[in-house]
């Protein structure tokens, strides 16, 4: 493994922890909740792309 994959892999590593955080802390476990802030700060922002990526996970999840 070359040093620009083990820095990928823990950087990775470290935001999916900071999101298990934030969605545990934050949020109570509530990802539909979570998300869904996620959608209004971005829609909020003119992140329009964004939003509708946090909509289409919020819709997977739903169908789940």
């Amino acid at each position: 493994m070359k040093n620009q994959d083990l820095y990928h892999d823990v950087a990775k590593a470290e935001t999916l922890d900071k999101f298990r955080r934030v969605l545990m802390n934050v949020f109570d476990g509530d990802a539909d909740a979570m998300l869904g802030e996620l959608e209004s700060r971005m829609a909020a922002n003119e992140d329009y792309e964004t939003a509708a990526q946090m909509r289409d996970i919020r819709k997977k999840l739903n169908d789940i």
